[in-house]
């Protein structure tokens, strides 16, 4: 794989996991996330043990200026944005009828509003354009951690709940 995977996610777990497979993959890789600093650093770590270049940018994704900040940052590191992994997301756990009105805005601006923003502002700035020396336009992908699981036993080479690659 030649080119850049920008992740929008935790930098633990799934998200730590995934960047490690691009990298794998010869990817480098540009992870935002809001304010995880020791767990960010362990994944930039991660992505450099594979040879491969990994940027931090710490920020809220629910700004916009943020979102903006990131890919303009991502765009000047690597010249280039092959995949975008738009996979911020949060949830407020307990009965609905429990949830606060606060709860509810929150996971609408984090899981559908600031998605949609990173996507826009990836098209805006025409991040993507680049892709198509091999052919294809960028791909973003707004996956969840459960879309990542249940991608898990379909397609050979996705991570898994385990962080493992499943190569069946």
């Amino acid at each position: 794989m030649d080119g850049l995977a920008h992740f929008w996610d935790r930098s633990d777990g799934i998200g730590r996991a995934v960047a490690v497979l691009f990298a794998r993959e010869g990817a480098d890789v540009a992870i935002a996330y809001l304010s995880e600093d020791e767990d960010a650093r362990e994944t930039k770590r991660c992505v450099e043990a594979e040879g491969q270049s990994c940027v931090l940018i710490a920020g809220d994704v629910k700004n916009p200026a943020f979102a903006r900040k990131a890919v303009e940052k991502t765009m000047r590191e690597f010249g280039q944005l092959d995949i975008l992994v738009n996979n911020a997301g949060i949830i407020v756990n307990g009965p609905v009828e429990a949830l606060s009105l606060d709860d509810l805005a929150l996971q609408l601006a984090v899981n559908v509003t600031a998605q949609i923003g990173v996507m826009r502002v990836t098209e805006e700035l025409d991040a993507m354009r680049v892709m198509g020396r091999s052919g294809g336009a960028g791909t973003a992908l707004p996956l969840s951690e459960s879309d990542l699981v249940a991608l898990r036993d379909k397609i050979p080479g996705v991570v898994g709940v385990s962080g493992q690659i499943d190569e069946s």
